[in-house]
């Protein structure tokens, strides 16, 4: 059955910590920290002495298409939205049941939909791979991200070839010699093309970046 809970997370008993028993028979942790007291309870393991407490957030336990079982934090403190989150995740499970999408559909829609910066770390990792130095990649993200802010591409899925263009054409204006141009036309196109072969885009033909 799906629902959403908060994980006990056990820890090691802080330093310093006294150990009371309540009327109920369960045991309690006390120490101060930061000036302030804290509490938790306190159990007897198979590891040693712990401290149990929640995690902040809330995990969603449900079965997905596959009938595999999943647990995910939702990364939500109030429950309200905790149960929001599972629920749309439940929605996707249904879909790829009856085959309205199926799950590599699922998974391209989500990478175009998140943010350039999500993926970045992965493509320096791209451009690390590859036998360039480090000044050109240096270059080639200073260039991107130029781009990416002064033209608002936050999602891979902004990017367009006439935006890109009279962004270009803007800069010639300004000042910027063609070589110069050349240099942030093809950092956008590596990225372009990197991310359509993850399936952070799908196929883009951008006129201006083949130039």
């Amino acid at each position: 059955m799906a629902r959403v809970y908060k994980k006990p997370l056990y820890r090691p008993v802080p330093e310093g910590a006294h150990i009371i028993t309540l009327k109920s028979g369960t045991k309690q942790a006390v120490w101060m920290s930061g000036g302030n007291e804290k509490t938790a309870k306190y159990l007897e393991t198979k590891n040693g002495p712990r401290i149990v407490e929640e995690s902040q957030v809330y995990v969603a336990r449900y079965t997905d298409a596959t009938g595999r079982f999943r647990e995910r934090s939702t990364g939500c403190r109030d429950l309200r939205a905790a149960e929001h989150q599972l629920n749309l995740w439940l929605q996707e499970v249904d879909k790829i049941k009856v085959g309205i999408i199926s799950q590599d559909e699922l998974d391209i829609s989500k990478r175009q939909k998140g943010l350039i910066a999500d993926c970045f770390p992965n493509f320096i990792r791209h451009l690390k791979s590859k036998s360039v130095s480090e000044q050109h990649i240096r270059l080639t993200t200073s260039r991107f991200n130029r781009v990416c802010n002064e033209c608002c591409f936050i999602k891979p899925a902004d990017f367009k070839a006439e935006t890109l263009s009279q962004w270009l054409q803007t800069q010639t204006e300004n000042g910027m010699g063609p070589s110069t141009g050349n240099t942030y036309r093809r950092a956008v196109m590596t990225f372009c093309n990197w991310a359509t072969d993850k399936d952070y885009l799908r196929y883009l033909y951008c006129a201006t970046c083949n130039e």
